[in-house]
């Protein structure tokens, strides 16, 4: 706001005295300092930002510190931290997604992992597919495939929505999956924001009718705020003259919630509704994008809420200014072209090797389907994968990465036990489960120690 000016319609002030002229010749000089200073700075911030890697496209490149520690131990959880696949994990995609548009340097920092990750994400898509090609159980055919084709997208994996693995087209069963499930999404708009942002992300035409419920009864919606920020991001990225309406009464909605002095919005729902007005570009609302974020860092557990997908897609986006508008609008690495996720067929033999809890020794022989290049952690999830194999396995995370705790249901005593890890017949690994590389026909001891001299 400009400052008061001395002279008013028809009065002119007196003229000011030697002390008054000597004050305002001081607060001149030190204006220019500060002007000066600033532009100095605004100097090295963009050289710094010119100077940065070519492919990261994160809008908010220097984050309150205290924001960016929350994003990068969040990203380690993350992607250390994978359950054991059966038919009902299914929240890969969603922790792909918010560590891809949060941080995407986890790409080249953490590949190994993040190529565990991505693998075990196109493992549950895979086992679906063979049990139902056209995924019509309620599960996948309600907004979950939508999910999986966003993470796709984000990922810049080589296999594609439109071409997946060559022979299958996600897109076209997305649609299917609109005509079908039409009913539930009058009811369910969440839902019906994911198809939306899926088909958008993939220039697909989104039908009228679909976009009619989405936008239908602008301020009202069934599941609060977590509803109105999907809404606002799919509507935002349709773009159309009448789903933009429906997209800024959602977003006042939401800035107004947030406002609220004592607003009872948890971390999801914070990290939704900050990525809503995040979307929608309008200056106006960045305090509330500011308030919510800190919100989101004085209420997250990161050791404990990260290992879930759906806390990863959530919230780790709104942390570094993303959206899932950003998924398809300006994906946040390159597309990944190279061979490295290519599947190949490993021969790997593991044995677990319990004397202490219950004297028993279990060993598989397998042949598990793996990108090039796995690390032990990705051929074990691999092995889970298959339901004929009975393996099974449970990791939790650590500074040095994840580290295995249970093997075939017996889990080590954490207070004395560790599961020591070695190469058969008797070499211990260096790097754990994550550095190391297994060649094909090697042989891996999963043997149940207490601490101390061996």
């Amino acid at each position: 706001m400009d400052e008061p000016t001395h002279i008013e319609k028809g009065n002119k002030m007196a003229p000011p005295d030697k002390e008054v002229e000597r004050t305002h010749k001081m607060r001149d000089i030190c204006l220019t300092i500060t002007i000066v200073a600033v532009a100095i700075a605004i100097s090295i911030a963009m050289i710094v930002y010119l100077a940065g890697k070519p492919h990261t496209t994160r809008k908010e490149m220097n984050l309150i510190p205290t924001i960016k520690k929350a994003i990068m131990e969040s990203v380690q959880v993350s992607l250390s931290t994978t359950p054991g696949w059966s038919h009902y994990r299914l929240d890969t995609a969603e922790a792909i997604i918010g560590v891809t548009l949060a941080y995407p340097e986890a790409y080249d920092e953490h590949r190994s992992a993040y190529l565990a990750k991505l693998a075990n994400m196109n493992i549950d898509i895979q086992a679906a597919l063979i049990n139902d090609s056209e995924l019509t159980s309620t599960v996948w055919s309600r907004g979950k495939l939508a999910q999986y084709i966003s993470g796709i997208l984000v990922s810049g994996q080589h296999e594609t929505a439109h071409s997946y693995y060559g022979t299958t087209n996600l897109l076209d069963i997305l649609q299917n999956h609109l005509v079908r499930s039409i009913d539930y999404f009058r009811i369910n708009r969440f839902a019906l924001s994911w198809m939306a942002l899926a088909m958008c992300q993939h220039n697909k035409t989104f039908d009228r009718q679909y976009e009619d419920i989405l936008t239908a009864h602008p301020g009202t919606y069934t599941f609060g705020i977590d509803e109105a920020a999907m809404i606002t991001m799919a509507c935002t990225c349709l773009n159309t003259t009448t789903s933009l309406p429906a997209a800024h009464v959602a977003a006042d909605i939401i800035a107004m919630e947030i406002q609220k002095e004592n607003n009872t919005l948890n971390e999801y729902s914070l990290g939704l509704a900050a990525q809503a007005l995040i979307s929608i570009k309008n200056e106006s609302y960045e305090d509330q994008i500011a308030k919510a974020k800190m919100g989101i860092v004085s209420k997250i557990k990161i050791s404990d809420i990260m290992k879930d997908g759906l806390a990863a897609s959530h919230i780790l986006p709104a942390l570094a200014d993303m959206s899932y508008i950003d998924i398809g609008i300006n994906p946040p690495i390159p597309r990944v072209t190279d061979t490295t996720t290519d599947m190949v067929m490993l021969e790997i033999v593991i044995t677990m090797d319990d004397p202490i809890l219950t004297n028993t020794t279990k060993r598989w022989d397998a042949n598990v389907s793996v990108t090039k290049q796995p690390t032990l952690l990705q051929a074990m999830h691999a092995l889970q994968a298959q339901a004929s194999s009975g393996f099974s396995f449970e990791t939790t995370p650590t500074s040095f990465g994840p580290m295995v705790i249970t093997i075939d249901g017996i889990t080590r005593n954490e207070t004395n036990m560790y599961w020591r890890i070695l190469l058969a017949p008797d070499t211990p690994l260096s790097k754990g489960v994550v550095g190391t590389n297994p060649q094909n026909g090697e042989h891996y001891i999963f043997r149940l120690t207490t601490f101390g001299p061996h």
